[in-house]
């Protein structure tokens, strides 16, 4: 049985719109952290597996002590799913987005498919109910796919090159959340390539080192635009880029 550390935040007004972001101590989650802080009508959930470890996370959590809210999440862990969705219905009494951006833990690294279709549908089953009877009933759920895999457009996992899973079955997966949640935005966007901090990837495929290098604000800036104007008729069923083209599966 797991010991949950006290949750760092405290109950807040209902706000417009409500964001969980996962990963939000990496490089590019805090960049999105940041942003939606910085919106009006917003607060953040900010989600990772030891948010109190992180002095960035902390740092914004003191300047927006009503706009940025620090939750523990552990990506695949049921309990802590569960308990960081009841951490966010105690807090705002609702949510509307779920950026899912959790990057792999050290031993991890070469498991890209759990983070980007099986780690996410387990948080989407726990948030789901929150989700769907927030008005005005038009939730979202975005997976931060691995860009650190994408290939020259054409994206494969490589497990340590012993074995290949290809696009095709996360596509598969991502037809099935289409199917089962029928008022659901969800889609994968794949960041770009963006240094953060925490990855262990190195690129050494000459033709992902000459691929262009954006920053996190770039990226996180692409993303949020994106998720602004996404809608499950016009986005669900595809992989999208952080500058709203659509990438092949």
């Amino acid at each position: 049985m797991h010991t949950f550390p006290p949750p760092i935040m405290a109950r807040v007004a209902t706000p417009n719109t409500v964001f969980l972001v996962t990963g939000a101590n990496c490089r590019l989650g805090l960049v999105l952290v940041r942003i939606l802080a910085l919106r009006d009508d917003t607060i953040v959930f900010a989600a990772a597996r030891k948010p109190s470890d992180s002095s960035d996370l902390l740092t914004l959590a003191g300047r927006f002590p009503k706009k940025v809210q620090l939750v523990t999440y552990v990506p695949g862990d049921r309990e802590y799913n569960r308990k960081t969705i009841n951490d966010i219905r105690k807090s705002a009494g609702r949510l509307d987005v779920v950026i899912a951006n959790a990057e792999a833990p050290k031993g991890r690294e070469n498991a890209p498919y759990d983070l980007d279709a099986v780690e996410p549908v387990l948080l989407l089953r726990e948030a789901y109910p929150l989700l769907k009877w927030t008005p005005p009933a038009k939730p979202k759920f975005i997976i931060v796919a691995s860009y650190d895999e994408a290939i020259l457009g054409h994206r494969v996992y490589n497990f340590n090159d012993a074995d290949t899973v290809e696009m095709p079955d996360v596509a598969l997966n991502y037809k099935a959340v289409h199917d089962d949640y029928p008022d659901l935005t969800c889609f994968p966007v794949c960041a770009n390539f963006v240094n953060t901090s925490g990855t262990s990837f190195t690129p050494s495929d000459e033709g992902v080192r000459q691929l262009q290098h954006i920053t996190a604000e770039e990226s996180a800036t692409g993303i949020l635009k994106l998720v602004g104007k996404a809608t499950r008729e016009t986005h669900n069923g595809y992989f999208w880029s952080f500058n709203g083209s659509k990438l092949p599966w």
